[in-house]
């Protein structure tokens, strides 16, 4: 699609030019142009808020270590020494009493069940994962989109203004021929007038056009992170799907907003498994190594102590608080489907709005196209027809206008084509630096080999296993 509207903007137009307006819309840009590309890659290594997002996606990693780690043991050692200093006084004398006394001890505790509780928190853990690492390709994909957009909006006000100077150019040889007519008497006052009228007009056009330019040029600025220089033309993107009911269907399945909602519920609903764990017995195998005297303070005999022991804790009773958690996970899983759902439906419209503003825009540009061929036939032919007094100098303007006009709209319609189908990208999921030939690694996908070799717990899988007796899985379908 994207090509092809540049191949026809490229093309069209090309029997009639006036000063200044060849190649309005493939404007000629020096070898060392930056490209989107360049633009791309600039944004993606320096925007602060998808660097904020990469830190929140790797902070989120490490909670599920945490989570993990539940399933080892801690091994605890403390030691103490205390020194006692007393002095009695008496009648006869004073006593200085002095004596020291140290302990140590060696604490090991590992879990064995935890009625649920750690394997709900795990999955908990690695759903926010997922959360954040959707949530970081949703921010991708909307920096992505405004470059994109910043950049086209940039290349679009460039060519009106070179549109709206050309007409000002035009406008004034318009004054200079009425000019010299009214000096040998073939034209009027009134023709004279309605020409300063006209200029007056594009002039004040092409001042706002130029204010327009710097503004998009500081929305750049705002979004890649530098002024823009030569823009080189952007490339063609690629097409998303063959129907927009194909396109609702992608996303559907790869859009991050949608995807994060997803894995949110499934995080809200390991939040349920957690609270009803609370009701749960726990079992967990405890050994302690004790060193120190047998009587404080007296140091010739000494306690050598070992112990292991299998501690078993049952709740009984909590005075409504384990009820009433479980009551809240759940009224916040049901948040969180209701939230799915209206996440789904924000997407659908989001591919149906950016899939009409392309197809629509694709459209207009040929429209356009024709537009100015015979706007720039007819304003050929009111000109030669002036001169020989077929034609007013007002229809003249009037066709100056029009033709002026038609430019304008091709160059917006373009630019509404090619934001749309970037948009379209963005709200199937599927704008990402590789789209433009950028080469990116993929450095912060959820990886759980990688995350599990930071905690390295041989016994995990089994104490998981006797974890998940009775409790489903949040991930299965």
């Amino acid at each position: 699609m994207a090509r092809s509207i540049l191949f026809h903007a490229r093309s069209a137009g090309r029997g009639v030019m006036l000063a200044g307006t060849a190649g309005l819309l493939a404007m000629a840009v020096p070898a060392q142009a930056e490209s989107l590309a360049d633009a791309i890659t600039f944004a993606y290594d320096t925007n602060p808020d998808l660097l904020s997002q990469r830190a929140q996606m790797r902070a989120l990693n490490e909670r599920y270590v945490q989570a993990r780690g539940q399933l080892g043991f801690t091994l605890d050692a403390t030691a103490s020494m205390e020194v006692q200093h007393a002095v009695v006084d008496s009648t006869s004398a004073r006593n200085v009493y002095k004596a020291e006394t140290g302990t140590e001890t060696l604490s090991l505790s590992q879990p064995i069940y935890s009625g649920g509780r750690a394997r709900a928190q795990i999955q908990s853990a690695l759903a926010s994962v997922f959360v954040a690492y959707q949530n970081l390709r949703t921010e991708q994909n909307r920096i992505l989109n405004e470059v994109v957009t910043a950049y086209v909006d940039v290349q679009r006000d460039q060519q009106i203004v070179a549109i709206n100077e050309d007409n000002v150019k035009l406008l004034e040889g318009q004054i200079e021929e009425t000019r010299a007519k009214l000096a040998v008497r073939e034209s009027t006052l009134t023709d004279r007038d309605q020409g300063f009228a006209r200029i007056a007009a594009a002039r004040a056009q092409l001042v706002f056009s130029r204010a327009q330019l710097e503004n998009s040029r500081s929305r750049y600025t705002a979004v890649v992170g530098r002024a823009p220089a030569a823009l080189a033309e952007a490339p063609p993107l690629p097409k998303v799907a063959a129907s927009e009911t194909d396109a609702f269907a992608l996303a559907e399945q790869s859009s991050p907003t949608l995807l994060a909602a997803e894995f949110q519920e499934r995080a809200s609903r390991a939040g349920v498994l957690l609270a009803r764990a609370a009701r749960m017995p726990s079992v967990s195998l405890r050994g302690d190594i004790y060193r120190g005297p047998l009587v404080a303070y007296d140091e010739s005999l000494k306690n050598n102590n070992e112990s292991v022991r299998v501690v078993v804790n049952m709740p009984l009773y909590s005075s409504g608080v384990v009820s009433s958690r479980i009551r809240e996970a759940k009224a916040r899983n049901d948040l969180d489907l209701n939230q799915t759902e209206a996440a789904r439906r924000q997407v659908l419209l989001s591919v149906s709005q950016a899939w009409q503003q392309a197809s629509a825009s694709t459209e207009a540009v040929d429209l356009y196209n024709q537009q100015v061929t015979a706007q720039e036939g007819a304003y050929k032919g009111n000109k030669l027809e002036q001169r020989f007094g077929l034609r007013s100098t007002i229809e003249a303007l009037n066709a100056a206008q029009e033709l002026n006009n038609a430019r304008v709209n091709r160059a917006q319609a373009v630019h509404d084509a090619y934001a749309g189908e970037s948009a379209l990208l963005a709200a199937a999921g599927k704008l990402d630096p590789t789209v433009f030939g950028v080469p990116v690694a993929d450095d912060l996908a959820p990886d759980i080999k990688k995350l599990n070799s930071r905690n390295i717990i041989p016994w995990a899988p089994l104490i998981q296993a006797l974890d998940s007796i009775g409790q489903p899985s949040v991930f299965d379908k």
